[in-house]
C-alpha cells in the first residue's frame, strides 16, 4: 500500500482486507492505475475495475467480510 500511496494510485481512502486491496481511484483511470502497478512490479492475482458498492462502505466501516 505504502509504494501505491508513494506512486499517486492509493489515496488514504484505500484498504486492505486479508490480501484484498480496494483504491478507489477517484479522478485516475484504471487503465493508468494498472499501468502504474505493473511498473512498480508489484504481484498481482488478478485485478478489476468496477463501481463502488454498498458492501465496499460496509467494508470499509468495520473490515470484515460479509457472511455468505
Amino acid at each position: 500500500m505504502d509504494a501505491l500511496r508513494g506512486a499517486g494510485v492509493a489515496g488514504p481512502d484505500a484498504f486492505r482486507v486479508g490480501s484484498t486491496l480496494t483504491i478507489p481511484l477517484h479522478r485516475r483511470t484504471a487503465r493508468v492505475a494498472m499501468a502504474t502497478i505493473a511498473d512498480l512490479g508489484i504481484a498481482t492475482d488478478g485485478m478489476t475495475a468496477r463501481r463502488p458498492t454498498l458492501d465496499d462502505v460496509y467494508l470499509r466501516l468495520t473490515g470484515d467480510r460479509l457472511a455468505a
